[in-house]
């Protein structure tokens, strides 16, 4: 509103090694991977709401275990990583999960059980207007359970979930306005937060080449402090997406229409409109190494609010090269 600039860039590098071991058991077979993950995060920030110039690493190890038998009717996952933060120091999450299909009917019976951590993040730490350097991380457990059941021969197949996730340390940001009549505030954490829902996925191939999806989505999300409660921000009640695609050997084609609910905005005190918007994409396999790739979002252009006071660009595209050894 000043006509101030305002600046910011950030480099995110992402290093990750995998090694994949199978072997056989009695009456099943054992999937075994391993993992190294280093994750570095550069963030810069200057003009109207001052400066930053700071640098995080993430080193993890992890490893993911997946166990089948009865003719690979009955799934078994566990996994387990290790991350050592540079400014958190070490923490471990991990994950359990089962499903098992009823060949007969092509139905399938799930559940699952893991851990979180997220770190804050860098402009929640370090920003020079509304970081806190004394947030703390959030922890986080979450279980779901559902079922897939096929139908036409396995030419559509439907998906249901049902979530919950209980998290500490909740991450949240709390606005105010300056003595000066100027907007501030920071992050600080909440005592505890929930989220939960249900999911309905489906897909239908028209036949070998063409394929029609469709998903919809309930979210629950609040957090409490002090026995207060407060909304989620920008996450929406209910989302949506209907899908068009077409395949084959060497070109991918697709098409999808979403629909957005209003979200609170990120100071939660008011909600952005919903909206609907149309995305294309298509990739193109030029030869054994080389793929040609690009997506438009918001093909027709229309008017999208996913921040109240931050203009969107309209049509967006891009497009690349992917080169493969």
């Amino acid at each position: 509103g000043d006509g101030k600039p305002y600046y910011n860039q950030n480099e995110n590098l992402q290093f990750d090694y995998n090694l994949l071991l199978d072997s056989k058991l009695a009456g099943g077979n054992n999937t075994v991977l391993f993992g190294y993950e280093f994750y570095n995060q550069k963030g810069k920030k200057w003009g109207k709401y001052g400066d930053l110039d700071a640098e995080v690493n993430n080193n993890a190890l992890y490893v993911n275990d997946v166990l089948t038998w009865f003719d690979d009717a009955l799934v078994v996952r566990a996994g387990l990583r290790f991350n050592r933060h540079e400014e958190y120091g070490e923490n471990t999450t991990g994950k359990l999960g089962a499903a098992y299909t009823f060949k007969d009917t092509d139905t399938t019976l799930f559940a699952n059980y893991g851990t979180s951590f997220r770190a804050p993040g860098f402009f929640e730490l370090f920003d020079p207007k509304y970081g806190n350097p004394d947030v703390q991380p959030e922890e986080g457990r979450t279980v779901e359970a559902g079922f897939r059941q096929a139908f036409l021969g396995k030419r559509l197949n439907v998906e249901l979930t049902y979530w919950h996730t209980k998290l500490d340390n909740v991450i949240a940001f709390v606005g105010q306005v300056n003595p000066d009549g100027t907007f501030g505030g920071t992050y600080v954490n909440r005592d505890t937060g929930e989220t939960e829902g249900v999911e309905l996925v489906g897909n239908y191939w028209i036949d070998e080449n063409w394929s029609l999806t469709a998903n919809y989505t309930y979210t629950d999300a609040w957090s409490e402090k002090n026995g207060e409660r407060f909304r989620t921000v920008q996450i929406a009640d209910n989302t949506a997406n209907l899908g068009l695609a077409y395949t084959q050997d060497r070109y991918t084609l697709g098409a999808n229409l979403y629909y957005i609910g209003p979200r609170l905005r990120w100071n939660g005190d008011k909600e952005t409109s919903d909206y609907v918007r149309v995305d294309v994409s298509g990739r193109a396999k030029l030869n054994k190494e080389f793929t040609l790739y690009g997506r438009i979002e918001n093909l027709f252009d229309q008017e999208a609010t996913e921040e109240i006071g931050y203009e969107q660009p309209g049509l967006y595209a891009v497009a690349g090269l992917e080169w493969k050894l």
